[in-house]
């Protein structure tokens, strides 16, 4: 099951982390994988080389998912680096705690401009490669941020609805092409970041944790076995679903 060594997948975002975690995850399914980061750097290489050593086949590609030209690029060029691109995972996020009172246009659209706008337009650019296969996974990284509500994380909730409610319109209409979209949303996964923030706010971890049944954090590797799954194609009949990796979380 869940084999994918004829895919070709792109993974924005994936020079540590969470992106890092799925394009190991799927390079460990077969699929030759295109690793990208805003600029070169001894992670991304080092990411890719994991990916080799794993016996996987990667790729790299650069650039500013802000600019939307850019983005396009980005997309052109991993499909052509593979011969083709099967499977996009729009992984790649940014945010900075800020409360509503001290949010600015600048720290809004800094949000919006990666987080969702460059999610739509990388999308819409790697379904044209895809639709010529007549088969394609999209699979877009939001959060339990976009259902509730975390203290000065307004911008940051706001672009993960966005990114749910466009999944479920994308799914729709692509369907007649062979393409599923869907998204993953986590609560809280352990990385560098989530870290930081945690070292920062302190009371924020505990509340967080206190509001999970499970009581404890997501882990990177469930996070990309959930995406393995959806770009699988066990997964074609799923499409327009939001896929909740949140130890319960919503439930309560």
């Amino acid at each position: 099951m869940f084999d994918l060594s004829k895919r070709t997948a792109l993974v924005t975002g994936s020079s540590r982390g969470i992106g890092c975690s799925i394009a190991l995850a799927l390079a460990d399914r077969g699929a030759r994988v295109a690793l990208h980061a805003r600029t070169a750097s001894a992670a991304l290489d080092e990411a890719a080389e994991a990916v080799r050593a794993a016996g996987g086949q990667a790729v790299t590609v650069t650039g500013d998912l802000a600019d939307v030209a850019s983005g396009q690029r980005i997309v052109d060029e991993a499909a052509k680096a593979l011969g083709g691109l099967d499977i996009l995972v729009n992984n790649a996020g940014f945010v900075e705690p800020l409360s509503a009172d001290d949010m600015d246009v600048e720290a809004w659209d800094a949000v919006m401009g990666v987080n969702l706008r460059s999610a739509f337009f990388c999308a819409q650019t790697a379904s044209r490669h895809m639709r010529a296969n007549g088969h394609g996974r999209i699979i877009n990284i939001s959060s339990q941020g976009a259902e509730v509500a975390i203290p000065t994380y307004v911008h940051y909730g706001v672009s993960k609805a966005g990114l749910n409610i466009m999944t479920r319109y994308l799914a729709v209409e692509w369907a007649e092409h062979g393409i599923t979209v869907n998204a993953v949303a986590p609560a809280f996964v352990r990385t560098d970041l989530t870290a930081e923030v945690f070292s920062q706010l302190p009371d924020l971890y505990d509340d967080q944790l206190s509001r999970v049944p499970k009581r404890r954090m997501c882990e990177v590797e469930e996070v990309a076995a959930a995406v393995v799954y959806l770009a699988s194609d066990e997964a074609d009949f799923t499409t327009g679903e939001i896929l909740h990796v949140d130890g319960g979380y919503l439930a309560l």
